[in-house]
């Protein structure tokens, strides 16, 4: 009868150990520090957009003759049950030979994700510019909205992906969940498209 109190309070120790690990993992967020420098204008985000899509953070970003990126993350200590992160890259819609005409230019650069198997997503919120298309996959962890709009002579694109924590593992943040953070974030772009 002893023995069996003790291995009962050894396997409920250990459980709670374990239970107590997963719980302070969950709550200690992955999220990304942030990068020195600012983000290029064209694709610069303010910061209640940024906020309200929990990628608060510049990260990163990249420019060169055809396009400029900029990359935001979930803020280091913020938000612990999510990890989620923002491309936004923008490109002038250049006349010349190779692209005739804006329309084409878009078909060009709307191009689907290659991860998983991406669906395209006809939903009003996103009614954005001249031009627009929605993607959705998932892979692993990780579920991707992937939105192209075109205003005017600027195309744009915004890669949002974001995974959940959970107890025993990671797994895709449902995408009506991210849609909102979406919407915002490309309110914002479109609103200096048209500018």
């Amino acid at each position: 009868m002893v023995v069996v109190t003790i291995v009962i309070a050894l396997v409920v120790l250990c459980a709670g150990a374990l239970v107590t690990l997963r719980l302070v993992e969950v709550n200690t967020d992955a999220g990304v520090e942030p990068a020195g420098g600012r983000p290029a204008k064209e694709c610069a985000v303010n910061s209640e957009a940024l906020d309200a899509a929990k990628v608060g953070v510049y990260s990163g970003g990249s420019q060169n003759e055809t396009s400029v990126k900029c990359d935001y993350g979930t803020r280091k200590g913020t938000d612990g049950a999510t990890l989620t992160t923002a491309i936004i890259e923008v490109k002038p819609v250049k006349r010349d030979s190779a692209t005739p005409d804006p329309d084409t230019a878009f078909d060009d650069f709307a191009r689907p994700p290659s991860s998983g198997s991406p669906q395209v997503l006809d939903d009003p919120r996103f009614k954005f510019g001249n031009q627009r298309k929605l993607y959705q996959t998932q892979y692993g962890e990780l579920t991707m909205l992937m939105l192209y709009v075109r205003t005017g002579s600027t195309l744009y694109r915004i890669e949002y992906t974001s995974s959940t924590k959970g107890f025993f593992s990671d797994s895709p943040t449902p995408a009506d969940k991210m849609k909102p953070g979406l919407e915002t974030l490309a309110r914002d772009m479109d609103k200096r498209a048209r500018r």
